[in-house]
């Protein structure tokens, strides 16, 4: 595992890719969550809304839309990316030794060939390292007192906008 000064690196998930890519980005941003997850050994991961994750019924509409992530003042216009955070926050599953699960989501990643890097929390009542798959998903995992938690981000896509139009036309100013 790496340190990077500020340990994230999203450069690579802002970073737009083809519409082809849609079903690939899904699918890699969905296995790398639940990849993930498995590898913290833990069960009882919620979404911020309070449901359980996964459900068993997951698809991309459940991620949509997507937040924003271009500088068009037009929303047709849009980049958008998809993202998740899941934890075991108030389920009494906190670690007073952040290092062995950080270990195990480590080499988890590592075998998927991503490289996971240091992002904070040394020092204080949690650790966190960060990495970016493949295919440009950035995902976080962070080990705490209070629990743990996954945040996940997709690359940038015009797919994940309903209301992308590549025909619009901005109006005059």
């Amino acid at each position: 595992m790496t340190d990077a000064s500020n340990g994230t690196d999203e450069s690579k998930s802002l970073q737009p890719v083809s519409e082809e890519d849609k079903t690939v980005v899904f699918d890699d941003f969905y296995a790398a969550i639940i990849g993930t997850i498995d590898a913290t050994g833990k069960t009882g991961f919620t979404t911020e809304a309070g449901g359980p994750f996964p459900d068993g019924g997951d698809t991309l509409q459940d991620f949509m839309p997507g937040s924003r992530c271009s500088v068009s003042i037009h929303r047709e216009l849009d980049a958008r990316r998809i993202g998740l955070f899941v934890s075991t926050y108030g389920s009494d599953q906190g670690y007073t030794d952040y290092d062995e699960p950080l270990a195990r989501v480590a080499a988890y990643w590592e075998s998927q060939g991503w490289e996971p890097k240091s992002s904070g929390g040394a020092g204080g009542n949690m650790k966190a390292i960060a990495t970016t798959t493949s295919e440009g998903t950035f995902i976080q995992y962070t080990a705490g007192a209070g629990g743990e938690d996954v945040e996940a981000k997709s690359p940038c896509l015009h797919a994940f906008n309903e209301d992308y139009d590549p025909d619009y036309s901005p109006p005059p100013q």
